[in-house]
């Protein structure tokens, strides 16, 4: 594998994101660990730019130290998933970037953003199971993702109130107060992935402005 990507690094057309990413997931499924496409490359972007300050530190090729650097990063993911037992924790980075993704929780005691979800959605008087477990797990991702980046002025139980005040006023389309206050960029991502879901319709586009008679 190291020949594989070495070769790749030298002589290939591949954007080297590319091959970072794919030599890491490959890393990674030693360990029967499979990430997200999009944390994945945050972890193997990460990589590439600590190999280049170390070798910029030491006079060194961060070509030739690469394929460790992604070794060492997938040892830390699989000590951060249990897969693995080291006598140092992971690096910070890689924490932070797992969290980012919804990879690992923050707390790992407090309940999780699909939980809080599922309470919420309840409060707002419907049954979780209209929405699909894979919507619920995914939207319960940004719950925690929203959470660790420190949502200004929200609680991880009120951003989840905000996100299931928007799904259950899309899924019935009654109106309510925080759906309504929540900003326009959170409620179009919920209204995609719910579209995306096949659990409420596309707003149609509007057609085409005929000019009228001159």
């Amino acid at each position: 594998m190291i020949r594989f990507l070495a070769g790749l690094l030298a002589y290939a057309v591949t954007p080297l994101s590319t091959t970072t990413r794919v030599y890491l997931e490959r890393a990674l499924m030693s360990y029967d660990i499979r990430l997200p496409r999009p944390c994945l490359q945050e972890l193997a972007d990460e990589a590439v730019r600590s190999e280049k300050l170390v070798a910029e530190l030491s006079n060194g090729s961060w070509r030739g130290q690469l394929t460790t650097g992604l070794d060492v990063t997938a040892s830390w993911v699989a000590h951060a998933l249990g897969r693995l037992s080291m006598e140092d924790p992971p690096a910070q980075h890689v924490l932070n970037i797992l969290r980012r993704h919804g990879v690992i929780r923050s707390n790992p005691d407090a309940p999780s953003g699909k939980l809080l979800l599922k309470r919420a959605i309840a409060r707002h008087g419907v049954d979780s199971w209209k929405f699909t477990e894979p919507v619920l797990a995914a939207i319960g991702a940004v719950v925690e993702r929203r959470a660790d980046a420190g949502e200004p002025g929200l609680s991880r139980e009120e951003i989840a109130d905000m996100l299931a005040a928007i799904m259950v006023a899309q899924l019935t389309g009654a109106r309510n107060v925080l759906a309504d206050a929540a900003p326009p960029t959170i409620v179009a991502h919920v209204r995609g992935m719910l579209v995306t879901a096949g659990l409420v319709l596309p707003i149609p586009a509007a057609p085409p402005v005929r000019p009228g008679p001159g």
